[in-house]
């Protein structure tokens, strides 16, 4: 997990093309640049030549000594160093030589299970799934959260504003994605400084489906290494090291530890947290419960294991029901029992209160149903609930915990 203290890093729009030519040469150097060390040194000399092509004969030379060409400066730092390195708005040398060293050698070794992925998928008839969503569905959410963020309605977003669309909790993505789709957005030939977003709804399915498919971005696929993160991530919360937690900081580091889920997903996963009577879950147990299922929600090939399934459940009557209702009905049973409690009609009531509402509208839904529910809004600092936040998600949420049992079921 990322410390809260580390400067932000800004990517500049030319780093992909960057880093995918260094990563060539590297590859087509194979058999002499071999090593860490031996990658680095290359890199110096393969930038120091860029930049006195760009900037001419004058351009400042970097310094390299001692056995070997090695270079002693960058060599000696430490790790915390490298990570508190001066922060400039854009890349340096110093973080990039070792992502790129990384890269070149996943690349590497990988290249022919990436081959035979990529074919296999060419094979396939499915259509594929992306953080839970099938194209139509991400490219329809993206655009109703294009279009929140567009006051003006000029049909441009300021980078920063795009990038936080891009960082809403429904979609999902990881820091790396938004990297990567950052590289990829469509500016506007009268403002540079500006992202054309409706050009871009329709390239970002495909590109993270691509990315995903030839294993350039990797998601956790080990339960027992998601266990051992989950547990150190609600750690860094646990500032009494007491081994509890409530259930709204659990979710929030769940959504810290950036691990592709979107923010229902992460809802249903908070439907296993067993709170203890002064309203605590251990999160430890918590985190060894719920590894496999949050595996399972955010694994790019497991949604397209269970895919045949999700498309044909989806087209169902039963995905459409909830307890007996559909939506409307639904919302509208839950809303009625929410008022009826609101004598004030300030559209908040305590947690106690809402839970008495939904067991008032639904006799019959379970508790895992009902902590579901309890995990779409947290309290404010006075006990009070925002109701309305549960009635607009209760279905979807529910929904998706159903769609999930289901799909366990069918496996």
């Amino acid at each position: 997990m990322a410390s809260k203290y580390a400067k932000p890093l800004q990517i500049p729009s030319e780093f992909p093309d960057v880093l995918r030519s260094f990563t060539r040469e590297v590859l087509r150097l194979q058999g002499k640049v071999e090593s860490k060390e031996q990658i680095y040194e290359f890199g110096v000399r393969y930038f120091q030549e860029l930049l006195v092509k760009r900037d001419g004969a004058g351009a400042k030379q970097v310094t390299t000594g001692g056995a070997g060409g090695s270079v002693p400066v960058y060599m000696s730092l430490t790790e915390e160093e490298l990570r508190d390195a001066a922060f400039n708005g854009g890349a340096s040398l110093l973080d990039f030589l070792p992502l790129a060293h990384q890269v070149a050698l996943h690349l590497r070794a990988n290249r022919p299970q990436r081959v035979t992925r990529v074919e296999a998928f060419a094979k396939r008839d499915l259509e594929i799934f992306v953080h839970g969503m099938l194209q139509d569905e991400m490219e329809s959410l993206l655009r109703e959260i294009f279009r929140r963020a567009d006051a003006e309605e000029g049909g441009t977003l300021a980078r920063v504003e795009f990038m936080d669309c891009l960082r809403d909790a429904d979609l999902g993505l990881t820091r790396r994605e938004v990297n990567l789709l950052m590289s990829e957005a469509p500016i506007d030939e009268h403002d540079p400084a500006r992202v054309v977003y409706g050009d871009f709804v329709s390239v970002c399915f495909p590109l993270l489906r691509d990315v995903f498919v030839s294993g350039v971005i990797e998601l956790p696929n080990d339960q027992d290494a998601l266990t051992q993160y989950l547990q150190e991530v609600f750690a860094s919360g646990d500032a009494e090291a007491s081994g509890l937690l409530p259930v709204g900081e659990l979710a929030r580091l769940f959504r810290a530890a950036d691990l592709g889920l979107t923010r229902l997903q992460i809802v249903i996963l908070m439907a296993e947290a067993q709170e203890d009577k002064s309203g605590f879950v251990n999160y430890e147990k918590f985190a060894a419960h719920v590894a496999g299922m949050a595996l399972v929600l955010s694994s790019f090939d497991s949604q397209q294991t269970f895919g045949a399934y999700l498309l044909k459940y989806r087209k169902s009557s039963e995905y459409y029901t909830l307890l007996d209702m559909n939506q409307h009905s639904f919302e509208q049973t839950l809303s009625r029992a929410l008022e009826a409690l609101d004598e004030s009609h300030r559209g908040l009531l305590p947690r106690a209160e809402v839970v008495e509402a939904v067991q008032n509208a639904f006799p019959d839904i379970s508790q895992r149903q009902m902590r579901c529910l309890m995990a779409l809004a947290e309290p404010d600092d006075m006990g009070d609930i925002e109701y309305n936040l549960v009635v607009h998600s209760a279905f979807p949420a529910l929904q998706k915990l159903q769609e999930y049992d289901m799909m366990i079921m069918e496996s």
